[in-house]
C-alpha cells in the first residue's frame, strides 16, 4: 500500500529504458532531489504497476512500446529542448558496458548462452592483480579460464573489486565497492582505442569477418549484412561507401603485409577457419571492428 515503493520502480525501469527518469535524482525522492517532470505519469504509471500484479514484464512492454520510445532520436530544431525533459524525442544514450561486450559476442556468434554456474575469467593484461594486490594475498595471480566459459554474458564475469576487468571500468560499469543508483556515461579516447584493440573484441571481429564470408558472395551484401545485424536499419549510401573504402584499403594492406593478417588472425582462443583466405578475413576483420566500435552499433537511438 505504500506509494513510494511502486513510485521509485517505475522511475527505475524509465530509467533504464529512457537514460533518464521522470525523477532525475532516482535515489532522492525527497526534498533534496528533482521533482518529477512529468508527475501525473509518474502517478499513473505506478498505480497501473501496483494494480496489476507488480508485473514487471507488462511494465517493460508498456514503455518500449511506448510512442514516448518509438519516436525518433533526432534534436528538433522546432522544439528546444537540450536535456530532453519533456520527452519530445526518443531516448539516446550508449550502451551499458556488459551489454557493449555481449553484443560482440553474440553477433560474432561466440556467446555461450549457459545460465549460472560460476563466474569466469576473461581474456585480462597480465600482471593488473599483482599490482593491486597485498603480498599475502591469495588473489593476487590472475589465471585466465582457456575453455568456452569466457564466451559467457558479462553478468557472469568474475568481478574483484580492487580490480575490476579494464573494459569494464572503461565503459563505467560501477566499481561494486559502493551502491550504485545510477551509472555515469563518458566518452574518452581510451574507450575507442580499447575498442579497437582488446583481445577479445579482435576475436570477435575476426569471427563476425567469417560470419559474414560465408553468409554471402557480394561485398555489398556483406555490408548490409553486418549493418542491419548490427543497429536493425539499412544503410544509407555514405555508410556503405565509407565502409566499402576502408574495405578495399585494409585489402590492399594485407595483401602487401600477409604477416600482418597472419598476426591478426592470432587474436583470442577460437579457432581460425583455414578454408577462407586470410587476408580476406583480416580485411573484413577491420570493418567488422568498425563497425562494432561505431555509434549506431554502441549508441540507443
Amino acid at each position: 500500500e505504500q506509494p513510494l515503493t511502486s513510485r521509485v520502480l517505475v522511475n527505475r525501469f524509465w530509467l533504464m529504458v529512457f537514460g533518464e527518469g521522470l525523477v532525475r535524482t532516482p535515489e532522492e525522492f525527497g526534498l533534496q532531489g528533482e521533482h518529477p517532470t512529468h508527475p501525473e505519469l509518474l502517478d499513473w504509471l505506478a498505480v497501473d504497476f501496483r494494480e496489476n500484479g507488480w508485473n514487471l514484464k507488462r511494465l517493460l512492454t508498456q514503455l518500449l512500446s511506448s510512442r514516448t520510445f518509438r519516436q525518433s532520436s533526432a534534436r528538433r530544431l522546432d522544439f528546444p529542448d537540450p536535456e530532453n525533459r519533456n520527452w519530445g524525442r526518443g531516448p539516446s544514450f550508449r550502451l551499458d558496458a556488459e551489454v557493449v561486450r555481449d553484443l560482440s559476442l553474440w553477433s560474432s556468434g561466440l556467446l555461450n548462452r549457459k545460465i549460472g554456474g560460476e563466474g569466469f575469467k576473461p581474456y585480462q593484461p597480465s600482471g593488473m592483480w599483482i599490482a593491486l594486490s597485498h603480498p599475502n594475498s591469495d588473489t593476487k595471480n590472475y589465471k585466465m579460464d582457456t575453455d568456452d566459459s569466457i564466451y559467457r554474458r558479462s553478468l557472469y564475469m568474475y568481478w574483484k573489486r580492487t580490480s575490476p576487468h579494464p573494459m569494464m571500468s572503461l565503459f563505467d560499469a560501477p566499481s561494486r565497492e559502493s551502491s550504485c543508483v545510477q551509472r555515469s556515461r563518458t566518452s574518452t579516447s581510451l574507450q575507442s582505442l580499447a575498442l579497437l584493440n582488446e583481445t577479445q573484441r579482435l576475436e570477435a571481429s575476426r569471427k563476425l569477418a567469417e560470419r559474414l564470408i560465408r553468409h554471402a558472395v557480394e561485398d555489398t551484401a556483406r555490408i548490409h549484412y553486418l549493418f542491419e545485424l548490427l543497429t536493425s536499419r539499412k544503410p544509407k549510401s555514405i555508410e556503405i561507401d565509407a565502409l566499402s573504402e576502408l574495405l578495399q584499403n585494409s585489402k590492399t594492406r594485407y595483401s602487401k603485409n600477409p604477416s600482418d593478417a597472419l598476426k591478426l588472425m592470432g587474436q583470442g582462443l577460437s579457432a581460425v577457419d583455414q578454408k577462407l583466405p586470410t587476408e580476406e578475413v583480416a580485411a573484413w576483420t577491420q570493418v567488422a571492428a568498425t563497425m562494432l566500435a561505431s555509434d549506431p552499433a554502441l549508441l540507443l537511438y
